[in-house]
């Protein structure tokens, strides 16, 4: 449904040219012609009068193509209608030779390298998904949102207005109310629930405009109905945008099963196209229902229409555009045919034939999707938190489940995959739960076909506190604990590693900001997060630390944090090499800690590490480690910067300076320039080697246990440098 303003129009038309009507069926693809194909018209719709970017660059993967804009300073704003009316001209030029090489495709925009989708979630936050009600085989009881778009709408002058002008003696904001009319009649005849963003009784006299209520836009109608003010008059957006983004939000706010939306389109094309997002949650189950619509409409129009009826396809976008980004359930949105094409196009259009076959076709394409495939959505899931974990239970609400799919979030982080259970199951112990963490659980039903359209409710807990803290009786000295304070820019985080060998320990790992204060170091990281990797594995995670850890961190000696303060912490159990993660909104100071808080005997943290940015003055590296036990123990300390630009890392620290001191502030070690002589005790302790002649620094020191250590990496200038610390036999 592109702008019906003259430059667009006018643009399109010319692109029309190029395709040379009816798009024909798809050939064996030749990637590196159809991206040239593809960037070419994208560089020519750039190239109109108006465009708000440059195109940066493009690549084709598989049948995704992903173009990289540079906005201009009058660009418009992502999320906003102009921007989704720039952005579908870009989109209507790389449609066509995208369709003459795929059955279906996928357009990725990026501004300045960043996803269209990761630009959009601060702006429009997504709500969970309601759990649905039980549902019936077919499409008896399935509750259908339909959208026709556009009608009457009420303009900055105040006046009102009809989102689209009248082609060949038809107005789409009309036409398409003809067409859900006629699917309505199909869907209802079915048993389904048919829910309409706007007014399908002609009869139902006039609104608020002043013209019949069938007429106006669906903000005034889902305002009639009476639906919360958050889905039709969001503020920040005048009533055109307000009535384009109430369609999806009042599909999610009536927990509706999937939305339809029908447009017609215009700007010189011809043809029939089904858009999706793929971004939102619900991409595969959106392209799933767009798959099945589309085909049965496109097969029903060459079979009993015309038989050279032109299939723009199926196709994808990240976040463009909102009629399908703000759902939060499967959506497409069909574009039937161009108004402003005389034939067959706008005669099609004008055709009682030509709509109901369009939508038995959508009705049936509907019903293919709904029909005996997914499951219904697990209901009453509970969590109780048990000795040897979480277990969890819930109800089978199919006779058509083969499994369950559990995920399980920690604190405010994502939704990862916990594990999957036979359909027979409707209980399991999440042993693996980290003690001391909020958890939220939440379960889908599956089977060959795909996934129920929805989660069960979220079941969310405390975990159970961690054990109590017994000090360590082995012999000798080992590594209990590290700490790295640096200064985080905006948006950017700090990776802090360590390795635990011969057994297991717990692990307590906090990210200190906001607890700073009670120090009087000003600018901390307001809200620091903290997320735990075996690999490129999320084990573990935490946004605000639990107060169930308060006894475990005074029994280890860690300085209290703050009740309620948005520090992060968690308590797991490791073994062998992980990674933690800290970064958060916004920049400023960060100190990030682990502690060795028990586990099996043999046990040891045997190496810890933390890159990050370094340089002289506020840019010191600062590390610090503790030494438990007795004794003396032998330390193997790396400071790396063109080691690691010998790793392919960019922007590397040229020259590190390495010292060490204790914990009365004595240096007691230093380096500059590390010593060949060095490298068979890299290779002993299972460190990486540096380049012969490097400017990295190392040494070896002979520490005694009982007492804590600081490292400090300097240079010349700045870079990234990786501080390392390894417990030599």
């Amino acid at each position: 449904m592109p702008p019906r303003r003259p430059p667009v129009a006018a643009v399109f038309r010319c692109l029309a040219l190029a395709l040379a009507g009816v798009i024909p069926a798809v050939a064996a693809a030749d990637p590196a012609a159809t991206l040239a194909r593809a960037t070419a018209a994208v560089q020519a719709a750039l190239a109109a009068p108006g465009a708000p970017w440059a195109l940066r660059g493009a690549t084709l993967e598989g049948h995704r193509l992903t173009l990289d804009l540079a906005p201009g300073s009058a660009a418009p704003e992502p999320g906003t209608l102009a921007f989704e009316q720039h952005s579908r001209l870009l989109h209507r030029a790389a449609s066509g030779p995208l369709a003459e090489a795929f059955p279906g495709f996928e357009i990725h925009t990026l501004l300045h390298g960043e996803p269209l989708d990761r630009l959009l979630a601060a702006r429009d936050p997504q709500p969970a998904l309601p759990p649905g009600p039980p549902r019936a085989a077919l499409l008896a009881g399935r509750r259908i949102a339909v959208s026709p778009g556009h009608g009457y709408y009420q303009n900055a002058a105040g006046n009102w207005v009809l989102q689209r002008g009248t082609w060949q003696g038809i107005v789409e904001d009309f036409v398409n109310h003809d067409f859900i009319t006629l699917l309505r009649d199909e869907l209802a005849a079915t048993g389904a629930e048919v829910l309409s963003t706007r007014q399908l009784d002609r009869a139902s006299g006039n609104g608020e405009s002043g013209f019949p209520r069938w007429q106006e836009a669906a903000r005034y109608h889902v305002k009639a109905l009476g639906a919360p003010a958050t889905v039709w008059n969001e503020p920040g957006f005048d009533h055109l945008s307000q009535d384009i983004r109430c369609r999806p939000l009042w599909a999610n706010h009536v927990g509706a099963d999937l939305l339809v939306s029908l447009h017609n389109n215009g700007g010189g094309g011809t043809g029939t196209e089904t858009l999706y997002d793929t971004s939102n949650g619900f991409g595969p189950e959106s392209k799933r229902l767009a798959d099945a619509v589309h085909g049965r409409v496109i097969a029903a129009l060459r079979r009993d229409y015309l038989a050279a009826w032109a299939d723009r396809r199926v196709q994808g976008f990240n976040g463009s555009y909102g009629e399908n980004r703000l759902a939060t359930r499967p959506a497409i949105l069909i574009e039937v045919a161009f108004m402003d094409r005389p034939t067959p196009d706008n005669a099609a259009i004008q055709d009682e034939r030509f709509r109901a076959l369009v939508a038995r076709a959508i009705r049936e394409g509907v019903q293919d999707y709904l029909d005996g495939l997914a499951p219904a959505v697990p209901a009453d899931l509970a969590a109780t938190a048990t000795p040897g974990g979480v277990r969890l239970a819930w109800r089978n609400a199919s006779a058509q489940t083969a499994a369950f799919r559990l995920e399980r979030r920690l604190g405010e982080g994502a939704w990862t995959a916990l594990t999957s259970v036979a359909a027979a199951a409707t209980e399991h112990l999440d042993a693996s739960a980290p003690a001391g963490t909020a958890l939220a659980y939440r379960v889908a039903a599956v089977n060959a076909a795909g996934a129920s359209f929805g989660f069960s409710n979220e079941a969310t807990l405390l975990a159970a506190a961690p054990p109590p803290v017994v000090p360590a009786t082995r012999a000798g000295a080992w590594l209990g604990n590290l700490s790295l304070r640096t200064q985080l820019p905006a948006e950017q985080g700090v990776t802090v590693g360590f390795v635990v060998a011969g057994g297991a320990r717990r692990l307590l790992v906090r990210a200190a900001g906001p607890a700073l204060g009670a120090f009087g170091l000003a600018g901390a990281l307001p809200d620091p997060r903290l997320d735990l990797y075996r690999g490129a594995e999320r084990v573990a995670g935490n946004n605000d630390w639990p107060a169930a850890l308060t006894g475990t961190m005074a029994a280890l000696g860690a300085f209290p944090f703050p009740a309620a303060s948005r520090d992060a912490s968690l308590l797991a159990t490791v073994e062998g090499p992980h990674t933690a993660v800290v970064a958060g909104p916004g920049g400023g100071a960060v100190l990030v800690e682990a502690y060795d808080s028990g586990g099996q005997p043999e046990g040891r943290l045997v190496n810890l590490s933390a890159r990050h940015r370094a340089g002289a003055g506020a840019d010191l590296l600062i590390v610090g480690f503790h030494l438990a036990g007795q004794g003396p123990a032998r330390i193997l300390l790396r400071a790396a910067g063109p080691g690691l630009a010998a790793l392919g890392v960019p922007g590397t620290l040229a020259d590190p300076r390495l010292e060490v001191y204790d914990d009365r502030g004595a240096r007691i070690a230093e380096n500059d320039q590390w010593d060949a002589a060095l490298a068979p005790v890299f290779a002993g302790a299972g460190a990486f080697p540096f380049p012969a002649g490097s400017r990295d620094a190392a040494l070896v020191a002979t520490l005694t246990a009982g007492r804590s250590y600081t490292v400090q990496i300097s240079g010349p200038g700045t870079g990234e440098a990786l501080v390392e610390i390894y417990a030599l036999p």
